[in-house]
């Protein structure tokens, strides 16, 4: 049976501190396009706060469906391509999963990206998002906390 859901996609930096832009953002999406009811918003689940939850909250806020595609817990492996991180159980290729799948869930209207210079992360959602075809657009903060400035 075909999954029909109607669906758009937030991926942003977990250190993102404008949540009143993610509302605006996607509540003027909600608002351009008739207000839909159906429209299920799908985001990383960063267990770290940020972008994802933001755009979660706002979306659960006007009663509309909300999908967490949460990185599985998967250590590395003798598959695994990469460094072997300092942290065991953190495999850097888990991140890059959870996006593709995200992205592979298909039926998506629109996509958000709210990146910080950073956020490496939401770069690499980006990327699957574009090579998707999925309609995109990135919001650049307003400002960029000084912690992740540049120079």
């Amino acid at each position: 049976m075909a999954d029909n859901t109607r669906r758009i996609l937030i991926t942003g930096s977990r250190r993102w501190a404008d949540p009143q832009l993610i509302a605006d953002t996607l509540i003027g999406w909600w608002d351009a396009n008739g207000r839909p009811n159906d429209v299920e918003l799908v985001h990383g689940e960063c267990p770290y706060g940020g972008a994802d939850e933001q755009g979660a909250d706002v979306w659960q806020a006007l009663w509309l469906p909300v999908r967490a595609v949460p990185m599985t817990t998967r250590y590395c492996d003798a598959d695994c391509y990469h460094k072997r991180p300092a942290v065991p159980g953190k495999c850097p290729r888990r991140g890059p999963e959870r996006n593709q799948a995200m992205v592979d869930l298909g039926g998506y209207l629109a996509a958000f990206a709210f990146p910080l210079p950073d956020s490496r992360g939401t770069l690499d959602c980006v990327a699957r998002i574009k090579a998707a075809r999925i309609p995109f657009t990135e919001v650049k903060p307003r400002r960029i906390p000084a912690r992740v400035r540049y120079g």
